[in-house]
């Protein structure tokens, strides 16, 4: 996996990675989602089709209220069963829409679940990263220094420079944890450090960069 600028090798959770873990999990999700989504829509047509007949009964027993007030005659037992019928009508249209919203927060508690699943790994990954950051850095600063040895030797024109003193590699160095540092390395002496740092270690021009963002956020 690639965290940083730099490539780490997950260690496995059981027989897996983290990330294989997660993957396996989410195998199944569009599945389940295009079954209750499908439900849903099942219930959407349904709760259509009841509100259209609730609609046109409605249509007709106001018509037949009209014609008793019209020839000042009580309501019939028909028109009575009408009215039964329309509330019946109305109890199931607000039943299917609240097995819509269950369907749906189902869906919901199916995605925030792998969500969850996905920050708890992340988590995990990123304390890893931090007990294995330190070890990792020193590696590659060991790399530099083996990589120039002598610094009395001829410098070559076209040899890359590094650090804020914009000198080649020499000695003890360190890298910035910040994948879009335009120096990358950096020399002990010149950004005043005795020893390998702990962690993440940020240059000073990204140190200061950070901390604007962060006050610009506030």
């Amino acid at each position: 996996a690639e965290y940083m600028g730099r490539v780490f090798q997950m260690r496995p959770a059981g027989n897996v990675t983290y990330l294989e873990e997660f993957v396996k999990n989410l195998a199944d999700v569009p599945k389940d989602l295009y079954q209750v989504f499908a439900l849903i829509g099942e219930l959407d047509s349904k709760c259509i089709a009841c509100g259209e007949d609730m609609d046109r009964a409605s249509k007709s027993h106001v018509v037949a209220l009209k014609r008793a007030i019209k020839h000042h005659t009580e309501n019939s037992e028909e028109d009575k069963e009408a009215l039964q019928k329309i509330e019946t009508q109305h109890k199931e249209c607000l039943k299917l829409c609240k097995e819509k919203i269950d369907l749906a927060n189902r869906a919901y508690d199916v995605i925030d679940n792998h969500i969850r699943r996905l920050d708890d790994y992340l988590s995990r990954f990123e304390n890893e990263l931090r007990e294995t950051g330190g070890a990792e850095s020193q590696k590659d600063n060991q790399t530099k220094e083996d990589d120039s040895k002598d610094v009395d030797m001829p410098i070559d024109p076209n040899e890359p420079t590094y650090c804020i003193c914009h000198r080649v590699s020499f000695g003890e160095m360190v890298a910035c944890d910040n994948p879009e540092c335009k120096v990358e390395w950096f020399h002990f002496e010149c950004v005043g450090l005795k020893k390998q740092p702990k962690g993440r270690w940020f240059c000073p021009e990204c140190t200061e960069n950070n901390n604007k963002k962060r006050q610009k956020k506030m």
